[in-house]
């Protein structure tokens, strides 16, 4: 009977610690803050907040632990009075007015107060458990949200917000590229917004737009290291991506004239220009090509030429290249070599210029017996009528010289190589630099 007793206590007495223990109450946090996952700024303080008035053990501090170290301590001091009846245990860790610098290794880190620092004010008995929270300071940072639609009709440009304060690491030179069909097709520049906001804009005011080709498909790239964290230049951002489907506009750029215009009986095709009534953008790579038929004779690199700071003439140097032994010469401009440098996004079409070989000429016959011809560098007007005007341009409409038929011949001495346009007496002719040479 004496044990069946005893064993009766001992089972009352473990329900009884069991349903105690049940009942124990823990002080747990409702946040902390900062609360973001990633911190891209130096700690000053780090906050614990609760419902209720804490109390906290003299002397408490909490730590930071990284890689499973602790890399910093700081004292804890008690705020019972926040806004809202909002009570926060705050961790300090500036040091002599200096906020800790963390590596932006991004490895975890772990903001912690230890076990038994903190009780309810009203309730002693009540204390925290270990208390943490987990961030990571990174090398670089996302975006948070890009504000474009996937198809796109026109636009004035996309904003892209951020989780934290950000800024430009040189706002004079932040740039993002705008590709089309994966051609690099005009620079865009990037203007900080806000303080987590910055904008890639696609014309030079907001306020305008731009239209985009229907069907093509577009790529916006800022590369990583334009935008950095607003307190730590040493985070910056991931390059980011976004890509959107024009809806707009059909057109197509195509060349107003060409040096070679008009021109026949070529020898040899050295620089062409192909002149374009806008201002340009040249693509990276963008080569000119020289095909007889189906056989890719040459291709060369191109380059843009203009006046007064406004570049719309492409260029391309072939060196020369012989016409003998070639049956049909082609001069090819493939798609998007070039782009508008500015308003609606439109690049040049694939162009085809057929070169006319069919002998190389020296001089051209005229109606009534005129005759214009080049030998050395001269030019020469024969069989003109007394007192005719002569005028000779280079192809870009330069004057080179102007006078007056005054005999049975004019010589006209030439700057150098190139086509010139001569008339004479109301009647044009135009001669290839590559005809005035012996």
């Amino acid at each position: 009977m004496k044990t069946k007793f005893l064993f009766t206590i001992s089972v009352f007495c473990m329900l009884c610690i069991a349903a105690l223990a049940q009942d124990k109450q823990v002080l747990e946090p409702t946040g902390h803050w900062p609360d973001k996952s990633d911190i891209c700024e130096p700690i000053g303080d780090f906050g614990f907040s609760f419902d209720e008035r804490i109390a906290a053990v003299d002397g408490a501090e909490g730590m930071i632990v990284c890689d499973g170290e602790v890399v910093a301590r700081g004292p804890i001091r008690i705020d019972n009075n926040a806004l809202g009846g909002v009570s926060w245990a705050i961790i300090s860790f500036a040091q002599d007015g200096e906020e800790l610098l963390l590596p932006n290794n991004g490895k975890e880190c772990r903001a912690v107060i230890p076990a038994g620092t903190l009780w309810l004010e009203d309730d002693p008995d009540v204390k925290n458990e270990e208390l943490e929270a987990v961030f990571y300071v990174p090398g670089l940072f996302d975006y948070a949200n890009i504000y474009c639609y996937e198809y796109l009709s026109e636009a004035s440009g996309i904003i892209v917000d951020f989780e934290h304060d950000v800024k430009l690491v040189d706002p004079c030179n932040a740039y993002a590229d705008l590709y089309r069909n994966g051609v690099l097709v005009r620079r865009l520049i990037i203007t900080e917004r806000s303080s987590k906001s910055v904008s890639v804009d696609f014309v030079y005011m907001l306020a305008v737009t731009i239209s985009f080709e229907k069907g093509a498909i577009y790529d916006v790239v800022v590369p990583e290291g334009v935008i950095r964290a607003a307190e730590r230049a040493d985070i910056v951002n991931f390059p980011i991506y976004f890509r959107f489907t024009g809806m707009g506009h059909t057109n197509m750029l195509r060349h107003e004239r060409c040096s070679l215009d008009g021109v026949t009986g070529l020898s040899e095709i050295g620089k062409v220009s192909l002149y374009y009534a806008i201002g340009l953008f040249l693509t990276p790579g963008a080569k000119l090509q020289l095909y007889d038929g189906a056989t890719l004779v040459k291709e060369v690199e191109a380059s843009l030429d203009g006046e007064n700071g406004w570049s719309h003439i492409l260029t391309a140097d072939f060196g020369g290249v012989s016409t003998a032994g070639h049956e049909s010469l082609t001069i090819v401009v493939p798609e998007a070599t070039v782009a508008q440098d500015d308003d609606d996004v439109v690049v040049n079409e694939r162009e085809e210029i057929p070169i006319d070989i069919a002998s190389g000429i020296s001089g051209v016959e005229a109606d009534g017996g005129v005759k214009v011809a080049c030998s050395g560098g001269v030019l020469t007007v024969s069989n003109a009528r007394q007192g005719a005007g002569i005028t000779v341009c280079s192809v870009d409409g330069k004057v080179v010289s102007r006078c007056t038929a005054g005999g049975a011949s004019v010589d006209i001495p030439l700057p150098g190589d190139g086509i010139y346009i001569v008339n004479v007496d109301g009647k044009t002719y135009k001669l290839a630099s590559q005809a005035m040479k012996n």
